[in-house]
């Protein structure tokens, strides 16, 4: 097995340069007498950490050590459970989490439930821009919400119409144009799970920035059930402080065990380097760069 540390410090030598011969603490997998994969992360101010799982509803809450201080929500329909979380986000001091099932975000202050914000949409991504919340959809069609840190709702915009490439025989449109969104300086960066298309847009929906690249594939061939493409093309996109994109990239075999750093702007490749286990999501949050693997490990590193 190759050492994560050793894969991760080659990436940008002038990022990492200070970095110790390990994370600086993991989350998820056996510990705390129980076994559970990290969905999402999300950090307050002081440091403090809340987790979503894959396999439960439950959120997790430590300490600025990764100490479980308490776990609390869990599966309902009630105040403060929850069907299907997805995402977090600290906003001021409230702990936001979309739901995909419900079509809700579902407001917590520390480890009590405050309210639910209903919203017109299926929101999978969370992004914070500008002072302002971005409900992201899941598909192309639905709509974008803009929300004030408060939770008052400002508006909804939709993506301007572009061309993306023909889904292949047999995948859905709506499939096929599923995509994550992430913050940049200026607005929104959308990475296409099923193709090798990254766009920017504002928050008007307007596009800035369009590139159909040629360093990852597709796996157009493989269709799963019928409707959309096997395997991903790409997951896991974070943008880090100097604005470079960190992605991760799938194989057709499945898995993506592939890291590409670019330069959405000059749509250039900056590193590209093998992973030692598939990555699932990058978040750069306060000091922290954290890696959730495919096997649902959080791995923090202090930048």
């Amino acid at each position: 097995m190759v050492d994560m540390l050793f894969v991760v410090w080659t990436l940008v030598p002038c990022f990492f340069a200070t970095f110790p011969h390990s994370p600086t603490f993991e989350l998820g997998g056996e510990r705390d007498s129980e076994f559970y994969r990290v969905k999402d992360v999300a950090m307050a101010a002081d440091g403090s950490i809340w987790t979503l799982a894959r396999d439960d509803a439950f959120l997790r809450h430590y300490t600025p050590d990764g100490s479980l201080s308490a776990k609390f929500a869990g599966t309902g329909d009630g105040p403060g459970e929850l069907r299907k979380p997805h995402e977090a986000l600290v906003v001021d001091d409230e702990l936001w989490v979309c739901e995909l099932e419900t079509g809700r975000i579902s407001v917590f202050a520390g480890n009590r439930f405050v309210r639910h914000i209903k919203l017109n949409n299926r929101p999978r991504s969370l992004v914070e821009v500008g002072g302002h919340i971005v409900a992201a959809p899941s598909f192309r069609h639905e709509p974008f919400v803009v929300l004030a840190p408060g939770g008052q709702i400002l508006r909804e915009f939709h993506l301007e119409d572009f061309t993306l490439p023909t889904p292949s025989d047999g995948a859905s449109k709506n499939g096929w144009e599923m995509f994550v969104a992430t913050a940049t300086a200026e607005g929104l960066a959308l990475n296409f799970y099923f193709m090798p298309v990254l766009v920017e847009v504002d928050l008007q929906g307007r596009l800035t920035n369009l590139w159909q690249t040629t360093l990852y594939e597709a796996h157009v061939t493989r269709i799963g059930r019928g409707s959309i493409p096997a395997y991903f093309a790409s997951r896991g996109m974070g943008i880090d402080g100097e604005g470079m994109a960190w992605l991760g990239v799938c194989a057709e075999s499945g898995g993506c065990p592939e890291l590409l750093v670019l330069d959405l702007k000059r749509h250039a490749m900056v590193r590209r380097e093998a992973f030692p286990e598939s990555l699932y999501r990058v978040r750069y949050l306060n000091d922290y760069a954290v890696f959730i693997t495919g096997q649902g490990h959080a791995r923090f590193f202090r930048r």
